[in-house]
C-alpha cells in the first residue's frame, strides 16, 4: 500500500506526517481485521478456533477503524493543508457515476470477507478451507 498510496499523497501535497501514519496504522489494521493469516497463525499456536479468534477481533478491529477515521477527519478539519482535496482536473466522475464505481470497487473485497467468515462462522468450510477460497 505504501508504494502505491504515498507517492500519490505526496504528488497532491499531502502532509508527510499523515499520509505515512495513515499507511502504517491501515497496514497494522490489516493484520487483525478478518480474515487475517495472522490470526490464523495465532489460533494454530494458542490452540484456539480461528472461528473464535475471528469474531473476536472483528469488533476491536471495526472500532479502530472508526477511530482512525475520526482522527483523520478532525485533522483535516483544524488543519485542511494536511490532506488537500484533488485538484479539478484530477477528479474524472462526479455524482452518481462516482457512487457506482465506488460501490463497483467495493464488491469484490466484501463479497471475499463474507465468503470466507460466513463459511467459517456458519461452520461449513474450516480455517484451512476458509483460507484457500481467500
Amino acid at each position: 500500500m505504501g508504494l502505491i498510496s504515498l507517492p500519490v499523497m505526496m504528488r497532491y501535497s499531502y502532509s508527510p506526517r499523515l499520509a505515512s501514519g495513515v499507511i502504517c496504522a491501515s497496514g497494522t489494521l490489516a493484520q487483525i481485521i478478518p480474515p487475517s493469516i495472522v490470526l490464523i497463525v495465532l489460533a494454530d499456536v494458542l490452540g484456539a478456533s480461528v472461528g473464535d479468534l475471528y469474531a473476536g477481533a472483528l469488533l476491536p478491529g471495526l472500532i479502530l477503524v472508526g477511530l482512525l477515521m475520526v482522527y483523520v477527519f478532525m485533522v483535516t478539519m483544524f488543519n485542511p493543508a494536511a490532506a488537500p482535496a484533488l485538484p479539478a482536473e484530477a477528479r474524472t466522475l462526479r455524482g452518481a457515476a462516482l457512487w457506482r464505481h465506488a460501490l463497483l470497487v467495493m464488491v469484490p473485497p466484501l463479497t471475499l470477507i463474507l465468503v470466507v467468515l460466513g463459511s467459517l462462522f456458519a461452520g461449513i468450510a474450516t480455517p484451512s478451507e476458509g483460507g484457500a477460497m481467500g
